[in-house]
């Protein structure tokens, strides 16, 4: 349980893109839905070539007219490039963490429960043997 709780710290708890979209579901819960603007982006391949794409940025001087925000989500929001909260980022390197501890978690109960595991699948091999 120790590990879990540290592993949970370690990556949401003191992770400010973690607490900055649990600042942000609370901003929509409390204040209203943020002010989403869709953006095209042009990024040079070569001198003949681009590649485009397609983003959602967020108005930071909007979000900080709300005085509810963490000290780490504050943090992100200063972070924001050119007056832009780029959330399409945000919520892409959000969903990286989580798949991470997800996999972490998977293994770690694997490894807790390995016998478990192991006795289980023996027992599904026996009865796929005899059916």
């Amino acid at each position: 349980l120790k590990t879990y709780k540290d592993e949970i710290n370690k990556r949401f708890t003191n992770n400010v893109q973690a607490q900055f979209l649990k600042d942000l579901r609370n901003f929509t819960l409390h204040r209203t839905l943020p002010l989403a603007i869709p953006e095209l982006r042009m990024q040079e391949v070569d001198e003949h070539h681009h590649k485009s794409s397609l983003g959602i940025v967020l108005l930071k001087s909007y979000l900080l007219e709300w005085n509810n925000w963490s000290e780490l989500g504050r943090i992100q929001i200063q972070m924001a490039f050119e007056g832009e909260v780029d959330i399409q980022a945000i919520v892409d390197q959000h969903f990286d963490n989580e798949t991470k501890f997800m996999q972490w978690l998977f293994w770690k109960v694997r490894e807790i429960f390995s016998e478990e595991v192991d006795y289980i699948n023996s027992t599904l091999e026996s009865i796929n043997k005899k059916t």
